[in-house]
């Protein structure tokens, strides 16, 4: 994928450090609670590849390198609520 490629390259990220939006915070919540990909797109009714888009840009602005460090970081920043 673009995200590894640009990360191992150490080539300037241009969204890393901006803002979560909220379909990108859904899906991190979503994420963060279990779900699979596929799941994720049943639940808020888009397809499998948005649900891997918004999580590869949540990814790329949190610096994170795998699903699980974005959940953490998103946790650290607030960004998504355990127990909602």
């Amino acid at each position: 994928m673009v995200h590894e490629v640009l990360l191992l390259k150490g080539a300037p990220v241009a969204i890393e450090g901006r803002a979560v939006v909220a379909s990108e915070r859904g899906v991190l919540r979503n994420v963060a609670h279990g779900l699979t990909t596929d799941d994720i797109a049943d639940k808020l009714e888009i397809s499998e590849r948005t649900v891997q888009f918004h999580l590869d840009a949540v990814r790329t602005k949190l610096g994170a390198a795998n699903r699980q460090e974005a959940v953490a970081s998103g946790i650290r920043r607030g960004l998504v609520n355990m127990f909602p």
